[in-house]
C-alpha cells in the first residue's frame, strides 16, 4: 500500500494530464470547427458575440497570455480554448501556454486535496447529496430559463 505522499506524487501527473487532455480537445473542437464555431448552435450560448469579442482583443493585445491566463478564470477557459483553436493558433503554441498553466494549476489542486481532502470528508458526506441536488436543480432551471427565451426569440 503506498502512504500518502507517494499518492500524492503519483497524482501531480495524472492530474496534469487530465486536466491538459481536458484543455486540449475544446481546442481541437474550435480548430475542427474553425470560424464556424461561433455559429454551432450547441456553442452559442457561451460564445456570445461580446464573449468572442472580448476574448480576440485579449488575444490581439496579449497574445498566448490569453490562453495562460484563462486556465485560472471560471467562465473564460472554455470560450478562450474553443477560440483559440478556431482563430488557428497551433497545437503547440496552445499547449505551451496551456502546459505551463497547468503545471501550476493541477498541482494546486492536488495539494488541496491532499492537505484538506480528510477534513472536508465527513461534510461530503453529510451535505453531498444536498449539494448535488441543488446542482441538479439549479442546472433544470437554467435548461428552462434558456429554452424559455429561446422559444420567445
Amino acid at each position: 500500500m503506498l502512504d500518502r505522499q507517494a499518492l500524492f506524487l503519483a497524482m501531480l501527473p495524472i492530474a496534469w494530464a487530465g486536466v491538459l487532455t481536458g484543455d486540449t480537445l475544446l481546442f481541437r473542437i474550435g480548430a475542427r470547427l474553425g470560424p464556424k464555431v461561433i455559429e454551432h448552435p450547441r456553442l452559442r450560448r457561451v460564445l456570445t458575440p461580446e464573449r468572442v469579442a472580448r476574448v480576440r482583443a485579449r488575444f490581439e493585445r496579449y497574445g498566448m497570455w490569453t490562453i495562460f491566463i484563462a486556465r485560472f478564470l471560471p467562465g473564460v477557459r472554455m470560450p478562450t480554448f474553443l477560440l483559440s483553436g478556431s482563430m488557428g493558433i497551433s497545437q503547440r503554441r496552445f499547449w505551451l501556454a496551456d502546459g505551463l498553466a497547468v503545471t501550476i494549476f493541477a498541482p494546486t489542486l492536488v495539494f488541496l486535496g491532499w492537505r484538506f481532502g480528510a477534513a472536508a470528508l465527513p461534510y461530503v458526506r453529510a451535505f453531498g447529496g444536498y449539494a448535488l441536488l441543488a446542482i441538479a436543480a439549479a442546472v433544470a432551471v437554467g435548461l428552462a430559463v434558456s429554452r424559455l427565451r429561446a422559444a420567445k426569440r
